[in-house]
């Protein structure tokens, strides 16, 4: 679909300076792979999708999600360097867990999301019964200080997304979610 290609070009100048060349990067909810071969393409990513079944259209490494939701391990053993929610959170309806979990698996938890509003609402419901029919769509859908209040407690960035063509409907933001960094009145003493 050309519209996936312009999403996600949108999404690779959203996240342009934020991901490292060479991260090694989980895609949680990579659909059918296109924006996820794009970003990988873009930034020399060490990539893996992932989601509730494998739909791929890309060529891109897939693991298939746990029964339970898990992530999958990452290469070698080592950490991923981010996790991705590239439009996906909205599909989740516990978007702080899923976020937790991501900080589990990474350092960085990057998310390419829409803001709320009737007409996103529907185009989801739309979207998802025909092409991904059975797709969770609980219209979880944030605004940037909804998604800061979500996320209090962390270090979190919501910043708008890079500008899409005028002719697009919706207005994107991205969310950048790291350690809290300790301060050193936190960090133990050396004995």
């Amino acid at each position: 679909m050309w519209t996936t290609r312009i999403r996600a070009e949108l999404i690779a100048s959203s996240y342009a300076g934020r991901l490292p060349r060479g991260s090694r990067v989980l895609d949680v909810g990579c659909g059918d792979g296109v924006v996820s071969k794009v970003l990988a393409d873009r930034f020399g990513l060490d990539l893996i999708g992932t989601d509730l079944v494998d739909c791929r259209r890309a060529d891109i490494r897939f693991a298939p999600l746990g029964p339970r939701g898990e992530f999958p391990p990452p290469p070698a053993g080592r950490r991923f360097d981010a996790v991705l929610f590239n439009d996906a959170l909205h599909h989740m309806t516990d978007q702080r867990q899923a976020i937790d979990r991501a900080l589990e698996a990474a350092d960085l938890v990057l998310a390419f999301e829409v803001g709320p509003g009737p007409l996103i609402s529907v185009f989801d419901k739309l979207i998802n019964l025909a092409h991904r029919r059975g797709m969770p769509t609980p219209l979880a859908f944030r605004s940037p200080a909804d998604w800061l209040r979500l996320l209090a407690g962390r270090d979190v960035e919501v910043a708008p997304a890079a500008s899409p063509p005028r002719w697009y409907p919706f207005s994107h933001f991205v969310i950048s979610v790291r350690h809290a960094q300790k301060s050193p009145a936190d960090q133990p003493a050396d004995r």
